[in-house]
Formats: structure tokens, sequence, C-alpha cells
């Protein structure tokens, strides 16, 4: 029997261009948009807000099975990496297992 499984897709953006907090949350907010609305998962801000030339977005997905949440979160990367190609410095996948 497949177990549930949680994915956490944790994504550093550089914004060397940000001037301002508005320039920072016009890309944050564009990104995190586009992943709502393209992948079944769950999408916020994790970094600290007040840096202005730096963003943390993480992205989680619970499904039955690794197999559905992996290919989840690789596109959502993808997504991500196509999208702000010069933004995304780093990524990495976390993974939770439930007792169920």
């Amino acid at each position: 029997m497949a177990r549930t499984r949680i994915g956490l897709l944790r994504l550093t953006l550089a914004l060397p261009g940000a001037r301002s907090r508005k320039d920072r949350r016009r890309v944050v907010r564009s990104l995190t948009d586009r992943l709502r609305a393209r992948c079944l998962v769950a999408v916020a801000e994790t970094g600290d807000p007040e840096r202005l030339r730096e963003a943390e977005v993480s992205v989680v997905s619970v499904a039955l099975g690794a197999p559905t949440v992996r290919a989840r979160l690789e596109a959502a990367r993808d997504i991500a990496v196509r999208a702000f190609p010069s933004e995304i410095v780093d990524w990495e996948i976390e993974w939770a297992e439930t007792g169920h």
C-alpha cells in the first residue's frame, strides 16, 4: 500500500536588480502565482522578507506515493527555472513520510 508522502521544494532567488520592496515583491508574487496556477502544490515565501536582493520560496506537495510528489515538485522547479532563469540560484527537495 502506498504511503502518503510530503515533499518540499525550496527555491532560492537572487534579485540583484531589486531596488525596492515593491520590485522584490513583484518577482516573488509572479513566481508564486505561476506555480499555484500550473501545479497541484502549495506555495509560500519562506525567506526573510526584509532581505531586498534575496528571496526563498517553498513549494509543498502531498500525495500517495513518492513518484506523484516528485513529478509535481520537478514540474514546479522546471517552471520556475524557465520563467526566472537568472533569478533561481539554488533549489533542493526534502522528503517527509506520514505514519499512515
